[in-house]
């Protein structure tokens, strides 16, 4: 059992010297004594301006990426809750997401409720002021509701924070619109009651999470074992900077399912040299929504070529199995894939061939 120690930063013990030159240790050196997290060599190689946020990759990489979102549901627990029989699991667009939608055919619309899953989501100390204590029998966790939409109506999601800036998150809303404000109001007003029910229920697997490859079920996603940053190194060594000069490189991770090296110039401002990212979506063969997209057999695998004349990038996407399992989504099969952005379709195809053998390894 994880329990919340399992989340807890480790510190190691602060070792007191009485020796001058201990003193005058750097900061820098402190807060890696302070730190028992090993750094794996592929984080060490990228520029992170800040060891703790080396840390937090290795956290988000060997804690949160092998953590199975859709393990985390449970689908006839959220029947029994709403009322709705019909059921349908899959992936969100990242792999470290996971929607359960549950819904019945009505004479006039479809009434249903969707019970989204995020591993990973972000998360600051300030949350803490701005949310409302949820407690269960496994744990506390921190409600937020928002008002949405055009007829003003509440949605809540609960937040288990497993590291200093990220958390397994439950959002509960529905996806009906209903034309008469009153009733849309009325039937959205259970979003915020049937989402605790359903926490309560799905808490204890929150607290013991189940990893995707111990507890495999469908839909499996193997590719949620990888990092993203892998082979990021080779893009630091090998791709030119796009500012002229440079000020800072920096390693940014905005989720955890990808990973992105920017520059900044002198001016402060930013520009992406490469990005890697893992998504779950219809199979990259079928996109082409304009123009500038292109399909390719890229390392067996067929996929897109995407080239954004307005930023001068070049996006690869493939899927991450030369035979992808079909995953159902609401609309059509659903591929895990592997997508690659630098300044060059041909640089493109470089990182992308370096990429895939890291995430094969």
């Amino acid at each position: 059992m994880f329990g919340r120690s399992r989340w807890a930063p480790a510190v190691g013990a602060i070792l007191v010297s009485l020796t001058l030159a201990s003193c005058a240790s750097t900061g820098a050196e402190t807060e890696q004594r302070k730190s028992s997290v090993q750094v794996p060599q592929y984080l060490k190689a990228l520029p992170f301006s800040k060891r703790r946020e080396a840390v937090e990759s290795t956290r988000i990489d060997r804690k949160i990426l092998p953590i199975a979102p859709c393990a985390l549901h449970k689908p006839k627990t959220a029947s029994d809750i709403t009322g709705l029989p019909n059921q349908r699991i899959a992936p969100g667009d990242k792999i470290n997401e996971c929607t359960l939608r549950v819904w019945r055919e009505m004479e006039t619309f479809s009434r249903d409720w969707v019970f989204d899953i995020t591993v990973g989501a972000k998360w600051a100390p300030k949350d803490r002021q701005e949310s409302k204590l949820v407690r269960t029998s496994d744990g506390r966790f921190y409600q937020q509701a928002m008002i949405v939409g055009e007829h003003k109506t509440r949605q809540c999601s609960y937040l288990l924070p497993i590291t200093a800036h990220r958390a397994i998150e439950l959002d509960v809303n529905s996806s009906v619109y209903i034309v008469n404000e009153k009733r849309e109001k009325e039937f959205k007003s259970h979003n915020c009651e049937f989402g605790k029910k359903y926490l309560k229920a799905v808490a204890p697997l929150f607290f013991d999470p189940p990893m995707r490859d111990e507890h495999p079920r469908e839909p499996t996603l193997l590719l949620g074992t990888q990092s993203p940053c892998e082979a990021m190194s080779w893009a630091v060594n090998n791709l030119k900077p796009v500012i002229t000069p440079v000020r800072a490189t920096e390693m940014v991770r905005h989720d955890p399912a990808d990973c992105t090296l920017e520059d900044s110039g002198e001016d402060f401002s930013r520009q992406k040299r490469a990005a890697v990212e893992f998504t779950v979506s219809s199979p990259p063969s079928e996109t082409s929504p304009d123009e500038n997209y292109s399909s390719i057999t890229f390392a067996g695998r067929p996929g897109f070529l995407h080239e954004d004349p307005r930023n001068g990038t070049c996006e690869l996407s493939v899927p991450y199995l030369k035979q992808p399992h079909g995953i159902q989504g609401d609309l059509g099969p659903l591929t895990q894939n592997i997508s690659v952005t630098t300044q060059s379709c041909d640089r493109s195809r470089e990182f992308a061939k370096i990429v895939l053998d890291r995430a094969a390894s």
